[in-house]
């Protein structure tokens, strides 16, 4: 564990230097400027987590012998930690999630302009809050159902022979398996909808150009959620139409704000990169930047 979260700093900044320089914009280069020990310093919560959880063991009290019942108290004090603990790691990732975010935006640069973020800890926290109420919310939602779902597949099963029950049990995996992704499809669309939102609603290029993004959550939820069950369906056959159907929604959510022309703009940070050439500013204007 702790060899996992020493290396994961050094192999992220890896990626994102690849990622980064092999990302333009009119045919200008991005650079990725974050040092070794700035990626390490980002990734303090899972070192620390890491830490913990490998010191955990000194710190708790010794477990009962084989044939031994615990007493009640300890089975409480075990909730407790796990609930604590669930709750921690959550904390931790989404940390995590920003403190690489907020290095990544900071330190890269278009045309010798660094980029800026806006956002703070609190908004990522405020969503991950959300994202935890949507996803306990669908999955009470989920119980309900597969209560009354159960319920009334053991009236079939009663009155059923074996070849019945086969039956039964196929329809019990055909249904139940969309059901039980479900909940945690609805969670993950709505974090990463929220997500996006939040980082391009807030990002910039120095005082030169910001980015705005109208991405509606429910709408990729719906959006997901359809993607889900059809490449379900299609026994994965629909997964590239779905992942172009969820790219083309984000993208066309951003919009970028300059000040002023933006051929004057490209112009002036083709001058501002390092052997930049004259063609430069002659590209689409769009990003080709994978989120």
């Amino acid at each position: 564990m702790l060899l996992i979260a020493a290396l994961t700093p050094w192999l992220w900044r890896s990626a994102m230097r690849f990622r980064v320089r092999n990302t333009t914009w009119r045919g200008l280069p991005f650079a990725f400027h974050a040092s070794t020990r700035e990626a390490y310093v980002a990734a303090w919560p899972l070192l620390g987590a890491a830490a913990f959880v490998v010191a955990l063991p000194w710190w708790l009290p010794e477990l009962p012998a084989a044939g031994q019942r615990p007493p009640r108290a300890s089975d409480a004090a075990v909730w407790v930690g796990v609930t604590a603990g669930a709750l921690l790691a959550g904390v931790v990732l989404i940390r995590l999630r920003f403190n690489f975010l907020h290095l990544q935006m900071t330190r890269t640069s278009l045309g010798g302009q660094m980029g800026h973020f806006k956002a703070g800890f609190g908004a990522f926290f405020r969503v991950g809050l959300i994202c935890l109420g949507v996803g306990l919310l669908a999955y009470l939602v989920l119980a309900g159902v597969l209560v009354g779902f159960a319920a009334g597949l053991a009236g079939l099963m009663r009155g059923a022979g074996l070849s019945g029950a086969f039956a039964v049990m196929a329809l019990v995996f055909l249904v139940a398996l969309p059901l039980l992704l479900l909940p945690a499809s609805i969670t993950m669309a709505a974090w990463e909808a929220m997500v996006f939102r939040t980082i391009w609603s807030h990002a910039g290029l120095s005082g030169l150009a910001r980015s705005k993004c109208s991405l509606h959550t429910r709408a990729f939820v719906r959006l997901r959620t359809k993607n889900v069950f059809l490449t379900l369906l299609s026994l994965g056959l629909y997964r590239p139409f779905a992942v172009v159907s969820e790219y083309r929604m984000k993208i066309d959510s951003v919009r970028l704000y300059t000040r002023g022309d933006i051929d004057v703009l490209a112009h002036r940070l083709t001058r501002g990169t390092p052997g930049g050439v004259g063609d430069a500013a002659a590209g689409l204007a769009g990003f080709d930047l994978g989120i």
